[in-house]
């Protein structure tokens, strides 16, 4: 009783009209013992007229009436306060109708308020929602600010999106979606996929989260052409990769997709002519990008020098290192790390023509270093400093 008092007053606030249809009568006791002496109370039972006259009579422009008619609404056409009617607002003391007005909202949206009855349940909810309401909100609106609510969140797609991410890859191939987990009880996962879909263009007849980052892993990947997602993905993948407070989740979903899509195994067949683009969704990727160039490198493709009559062949392999250490004399760092040049005495010597010794660590935000080790080469007749590219990659 004291709820629905208190949701009259709050309407009261508004509005100087208050009519009040009960169908069944059950409301009857709560209509007469509603407290505001400054409200006026009228019940209409075969008087509308008299009422009418009551109401339009009144010397006070300003007075306010509660008018309760225990039986239904009827038509417009035989509701003979339907004048009066439009000038006020209609009370309705049902559950959906009470969470409305504790919100704030009109009754345009009754059957939202129907469909996610669990969340106005809890008056915290119902206060942090009251809080984001804005007067041209729509449906989409409201449901939005409810699971940005629920999930501690900025009031956006991308935001939940990478909140929910943030669980483990692992773990969300055995625990219950991160997404049910928070909006289900409130019906309101239906409603996040719907705007999903809108925005990345992902579909699946039974969406998930991890369904989504493999879709989303995949369209990322320039090895795979059988995903296509609208480029809000590759937005989105961009800020997820970027961001302080979720690159962590990032590296995770990265280094499981990588193996979950077998994406070294792809690059293994990947015709040289072709190029990565400008993707880095993937470790392996780095480490293929500095494969490459090494290889031009041995090649000659960068205006290097080939290697010296008789040196040993270069050596490339990508394998563990023990830890980073970093020593040296002078460096050029590239776009992917260090390039050293191989010299006889096992030292090396750097881009500008620096003298480097030991190993030589690349640091970029991000990856794993590189370490690139001097390999031994045969001494010739030359200038006494025979050069040739070598030395192991090494990934830690």
């Amino acid at each position: 009783m004291k709820r629905i008092h208190d949701s009259l007053q709050r309407i009261f606030q508004r509005h100087r009209l208050v009519f009040w249809y009960d169908a069944t009568g059950e409301w009857a006791e709560t209509f007469t013992a509603y407290p505001d002496a400054d409200v006026a109370k009228l019940t209409v039972a075969g008087n509308e007229f008299g009422t009418k006259v009551r109401i339009v009579r009144d010397p006070n422009p300003e007075a306010r009436f509660l008018i309760y008619v225990p039986t239904a609404r009827p038509p417009d056409a035989d509701n003979w306060l339907l004048d009066l009617l439009l000038q006020g607002y209609e009370y309705k003391a049902d559950k959906a109708s009470l969470a409305l007005q504790d919100v704030g909202l009109p009754h345009e949206f009754f059957q939202l308020a129907e469909d996610h009855a669990p969340y106005f349940a809890s008056g915290k909810r119902v206060q942090a929602l009251k809080e984001l309401i804005g007067k041209d909100d729509q449906s989409r609106d409201v449901r939005l600010k409810m699971m940005a609510v629920l999930a501690g969140t900025a009031v956006e797609i991308d935001a939940l999106l990478l909140h929910f991410l943030k669980a483990n890859p692992e773990d969300a191939l055995i625990e219950i979606d991160p997404v049910n987990e928070c909006l289900q009880s409130s019906a309101l996962e239906a409603p996040f996929w719907k705007e999903v879909t809108r925005l990345f263009g992902y579909t699946a007849t039974a969406p998930a989260l991890r369904d989504f980052a493999v879709s989303l892993f995949r369209g990322a990947n320039p090895l795979d052409d059988q995903v296509a997602l609208h480029p809000h993905a590759k937005v989105f993948l961009q800020r997820w990769k970027d961001s302080q407070a979720y690159s962590v989740s990032f590296r995770e979903w990265s280094r499981h997709m990588e193996r979950e899509l077998q994406i070294e195994t792809a690059l293994g067949g990947w015709d040289e002519r072709k190029s990565l683009g400008g993707w880095d969704t993937f470790e392996v990727f780095e480490k293929f990008t500095l494969l490459r160039l090494c290889q031009s490198f041995t090649k000659g493709g960068l205006g290097r020098r080939p290697p010296c009559g008789g040196a040993a062949a270069p050596r490339l392999v990508l394998a563990p290192a023990a830890r980073p250490r970093l020593r040296r004399a002078g460096a050029s760092r590239g776009a992917a790390g260090i390039i050293g040049v191989g010299r006889a005495d096992g030292g090396f010597r750097g881009r500008r023509g620096e003298s480097l010794r030991g190993e030589l660590v690349a640091h970029r935000p991000g990856v794993s270093p590189l370490h690139v080790e001097p390999a031994p080469l045969r001494p010739s007749a030359g200038d006494g400093a025979n050069h040739a590219v070598g030395g192991k990659i090494l990934r830690e």
